[in-house]
């Protein structure tokens, strides 16, 4: 009698995992340039050699069932394992695509593509809430958030250095306001405050600041700290954020960061790497990067040890 294994295809199991991770046969197929019907025949050929279901249809797409969420890890690793006994001596046109906010894009960007071999680099500039809304789609093989982010399904997620964050204002805001500068006080002057977009859904987002959005003015919203700088310079309102960020407009004279007393902030920056991106190139990266200890404008990367 066969072995139904014994058939099994590689691309078969592939398909399955893009599947899992956009959450939809159509999204699938636009990442693996195939179309929807080559991906629901590798699906059922998969399930028909496995000899278990691993998907059902929702509302919000297909979904794994009980089966295919416990066979998930085990087909990902084999996978690693088999692109992890390619050679060393790869072809040297591997693209891989970046996403970061451009602050920090201007930062790892360079390291990687100066010390990271055969590999050619797609630098994607969005902001942070963007990049986490469309991780699940795939459309970026790493990318570098600030903030705690929790574990992603399809996601290797570590921290990989420092961010220091500041408030800022406008020379004429910062002329007026008293010295030592305290909480209490800036909790009367308004905000310029970051908004997140969830499907159809517009809502605040947290910017890290030691005050907490329900003890501070709230001013003008903006979805990309790069337009709370502008308002910043050219209104009478706070903005908080990264200092590696606001530093042209800090040297150019057209905002000043403030100091509040009992205020240091460092905010965690994740290196986030799809679990399907070739393992040595991920390894290559993280040691890029970690081998690159540096402070730039407020954005310190660091090995794990320091």
């Amino acid at each position: 009698m066969s072995d139904p294994l014994e058939d099994l295809r590689f691309s078969d199991i592939t398909t399955f995992l893009k599947v899992a991770e956009t959450r939809g046969v159509a999204v699938a197929a636009r990442h693996l340039h195939v179309t929807s019907s080559q991906v629901s025949k590798a699906i059922t050929r998969l399930e028909d050699r496995l000899g278990a279901r691993l998907f059902e249809r929702s509302a919000r797409g297909v979904v794994l069932t009980g089966e295919g969420d416990r066979l998930m890890p085990r087909l990902r690793q084999i996978v690693l394992d088999l692109r992890g006994l390619a050679r060393e001596d790869e072809p040297s046109n591997i693209a891989i695509t970046i996403a970061a906010p451009s602050f920090i894009a201007a930062t790892v960007a360079p390291i990687i593509s100066a010390n990271v071999p055969g590999v050619r680099t797609r630098v994607l500039e969005m902001a942070p809430a963007v990049i986490r809304a469309t991780l699940s789609e795939q459309q970026f093989d790493i990318a570098f958030l600030p903030g705690a982010d929790p574990q992603i399904r399809g996601w290797h997620v570590e921290p990989i250095g420092l961010l220091r964050m500041g408030l800022f204002a406008s020379p004429a805001l910062a002329k007026s306001l008293p010295t030592p500068l305290v909480s209490s006080v800036v909790a009367e002057i308004p905000f310029i405050s970051p908004l997140r977009t969830s499907a159809n859904a517009i809502a605040p987002s947290d910017d890290g600041c030691p005050l907490s959005p329900t003890e501070r003015k709230l001013g003008d919203e903006v979805q990309t700290f790069a337009v709370g700088l502008e308002l910043a310079a050219t209104t009478r309102q706070f903005v908080f954020g990264p200092v590696t960020a606001a530093q042209r407009y800090l040297d150019a004279g057209l905002l000043v960061e403030c100091a509040v007393k009992g205020w240091h902030v460092e905010g965690i920056v994740q290196f986030a790497c799809s679990e399907t991106l070739l393992s040595r190139v991920r390894r290559e990266v993280l040691k890029a990067i970690r081998g690159h200890k540096t402070i730039v404008k407020g954005f310190r990367l660091a090995s794990r040890e320091s």
